[in-house]
């Protein structure tokens, strides 16, 4: 987990507010996670991890100097003026079933505690005291599979991914997950591991620095064309670029495409990360 009140330290007496995106976790009211939350604001959706209809969201306010009628006034420029009743009635639901919850989270922490006890050879999870548990990460590292590779063997035991990364996948967990689901995951799991052969893997991933030419919106302005990546070294990137995930650009709109980028374009490449680079062609500024 981000360590939040390190960042809320540093900002304190500056004037900035700590803005958390809360997406994927607005489970954490129900656990001991809430108490390592120290935000400002935290925009959260209701519909990832629990029951609201898509795409039902919010705004949780900690901070008790934000101006509430000043926040709605501001939301209300951006928000549809037809808002949706039947959402809006599905996040009542959810409140109102919040007691429920509570001991469905319990259960969810069962169920998890007896997933991480199986017995691995190959696969592993990653874990910590700072992690959320929902949060499933498994890593294939220094096995014959990446993780694209991985997902697809899950994918045939009808197990959905959240994510695949070359050397890990993450699946998402919620309080409505069955015992029944958790049983083929862990069935799953075993069947592939057990098929599986120790590799030894290389993989590293780091962000280079770029020297810059223009600003964002400098780039953003001028006329741009496709050249193949083998050819850009020394132009000047005319778009961001991808390694998806994370999904922080490793090259922004403006700066300089030298060797140690396109070397590393081409290794995350081949270690199966999504870049949605087409027919290896990138955009550069004319």
């Amino acid at each position: 987990m981000v360590y939040l009140r390190k960042i809320k330290k540093i900002i304190e007496n500056k004037n900035i507010y700590l803005l958390v995106d809360m997406a994927h976790g607005s489970h954490t009211i129900l656990s001991e996670y809430e108490k390592n939350f120290t935000y400002d604001l935290a925009i959260t959706s209701f519909h990832k991890n629990l029951s609201a209809l898509t795409p039902a969201s919010g705004i949780i306010v900690k901070n008790k100097n934000i101006d509430i009628k000043e926040l709605r006034r501001n939301m209300a420029i951006f928000q549809t003026s037809s808002p949706s009743y039947l959402i809006s009635e599905s996040i009542d639901d959810m409140i109102e079933n919040f007691p429920i919850f509570f001991r469905l989270w319990d259960n969810l922490l069962d169920n998890l505690n007896d997933l991480y006890k199986i017995r691995l050879k190959h696969l592993k999870f990653i874990n910590s005291d700072k992690k959320d548990l929902s949060k499933i990460v498994i890593s294939c590292k220094n096995t014959n599979i990446n993780g694209n590779d991985l997902a697809d063997l899950l994918y045939k035991e009808k197990i959905e991914i959240e994510m695949a990364n070359s050397s890990y996948v993450i699946l998402i967990s919620s309080i409505f997950d069955t015992k029944k689901g958790f049983e083929r995951l862990k069935f799953a799991l075993i069947k592939i591991d057990s098929n599986l052969e120790y590799k030894k893997s290389n993989f590293k991933f780091y962000f280079l620095d770029s020297e810059k030419k223009y600003s964002l919106k400098e780039a953003l302005n001028k006329k741009i064309s496709k050249i193949s990546l083998d050819k850009a070294q020394n132009k000047v990137s005319g778009s961001y670029i991808y390694a998806y995930p994370p999904g922080i650009p490793l090259i922004l709109p403006g700066e300089i495409i030298n060797k140690d980028i396109i070397d590393q374009i081409k290794y995350l490449d081949m270690m199966g990360v999504d870049l949605s680079i087409d027919d290896f062609e990138i955009p550069i500024i004319d």
